[in-house]
């Protein structure tokens, strides 16, 4: 599927416009320039599709007191992705970044999970090689939102509550951040169309059929407005917002509930078991959680795999080779 090309209005004039001409932009510019004061290296690895939401980010970008390198993922999805790749890179050229497509020979794999994967895994070798500690994606409240009732309906806990996060590690010194999870998509296209700045669109996200995120957005969210007091994105990422601050106080419990482990109630015992899990990436469900705290309860041993097992010793629960 090739790209159509969005002509804002006033697009032919949109380079002598710039990104402070609004305040959205300014707020995205300066919430990067604060994290870049934290990172490492002297500038940010910018992913970009063309889409209007990256476009928005690469607009904020411009005023950034710091080199930007935009990137492209070719995911080799069909015939025409590397011409779309090219689209955006020409568009991003034209706004006087240092632009380019990455891509990669093995397959990008046949799922939406694949495709992330794909991404971060290009994303992070790129900003390795540029020796940037900073990743910025275009993700807004929308996606957010939408991230949180895929979850929700494939059966996930509190934990897959919390959304997209504002900043995560991808390997060591490099940490990606999105600064535009606070604003709607709607807001974007509205100020790109404020400043003529055009931006490619994918004909397909607009079939439900293709991807599952796709039937969400157009055929799940418009008739979730008929069930909600007010705007449905709000109200599933005002339960995010929850669900991150009670991960905050569950960070603070969870050292003295390993320590104490026997005492605590089943919830925190069982979100130790969890984070034991996690660090030797086991998979985590909550049956397995379960069964874990049943056996530690009956025998103060359990078994995690071949070469692991967790262990009650004076009232601790810790990790042991068997």
């Amino acid at each position: 599927m090739i790209f159509q090309l969005q002509v804002a209005p006033e697009a032919c004039n949109f380079r002598s416009e710039m990104a402070s001409s609004s305040p959205l932009f300014a707020d995205v510019c300066q919430e990067v320039q604060t994290m870049l004061a934290d990172a490492t290296g002297g500038g940010v690895l910018l992913a970009c599709s063309g889409g209007a939401d990256s476009m928005f980010l690469a607009r904020a970008c411009q005023d950034l007191s710091a080199n930007v390198y935009a990137r492209v993922v070719d995911h080799g999805l069909n015939e025409h992705s590397a011409q779309d790749a090219k689209a955006a890179v020409v568009l991003l050229q034209e706004l006087g970044f240092d632009a380019a497509v990455l891509q990669d020979p093995a397959s990008a794999g046949l799922n939406e999970s694949d495709w992330r994967g794909f991404r971060y895994r290009l994303l992070t070798a790129e900003a390795k090689k540029l020796g940037l500690g900073l990743v910025l994606t275009a993700h807004t409240a929308d996606d957010s939102a939408e991230t949180i009732l895929m979850r929700l309906m494939r059966g996930t806990g509190l934990r897959g509550l919390t959304g997209i996060p504002f900043k995560r590690s991808l390997n060591r010194g490099i940490e990606v951040f999105r600064p535009m999870l606070h604003l709607r998509s709607r807001e974007v296209r509205e100020s790109l169309r404020a400043v003529g700045q055009s931006w490619l669109e994918d004909p397909s996200n607009a079939d439900s059929s293709i991807a599952a995120r796709n039937y969400l957005r157009h055929e799940v969210m418009p008739g979730l407005h008929y069930l909600a007091t007010g705007d449905p994105v709000t109200a599933v990422n005002r339960l995010a917002e929850e669900a991150s601050d009670w991960q905050e106080c569950l960070a603070e419990l969870l050292p003295q509930a390993m320590q104490n482990w026997k005492v605590q109630p089943s919830y925190l015992r069982r979100q130790a078991i969890a984070v034991a899990l996690r660090d030797l990436k086991e998979t985590i469900s909550p049956t397995r959680l379960l069964d874990l705290e049943g056996s530690l309860l009956r025998k103060g041993s359990a078994a995690i795999n071949e070469s692991h097992r967790l262990s009650l010793s004076g009232g601790g629960l810790s990790v042991r080779e068997r």
